[in-house]
């Protein structure tokens, strides 16, 4: 699965994050995040919904686990745009 691009193109959604400049130097952390969450939410899934088909838990757990990515990265980028405004960098 291709996490920097999922998480490349919901960045790219936003107006306001897609022009800062903290976002190509997290992206690839955002990607690691995102695949993190989503093999949790896919064990998490199994657990709870052992007879659930395997590519249904996958996509549900995909759908959460970018939810919950893209809220991490939102808060991320607003606190370096914060530090950066209260720094006087950037």
């Amino acid at each position: 699965m291709q996490y920097k691009t999922i998480v490349l193109e919901l960045l790219e959604q936003d107006p306001e994050l897609r022009s800062q400049p903290g976002l190509p130097a997290e992206l690839d952390r955002y990607a690691t995040e995102l695949r993190r969450l989503h093999a949790a939410w896919v064990d998490l899934l199994r657990l709870i919904r052992p007879e659930s088909d395997p590519g249904r838990v996958s996509s549900q757990a995909l759908d959460l686990a970018v939810e919950k990515a893209l809220d991490l990265a939102v808060e991320n980028l607003r606190g370096i745009w914060r530090q950066e405004f209260l720094t006087g960098e950037g």
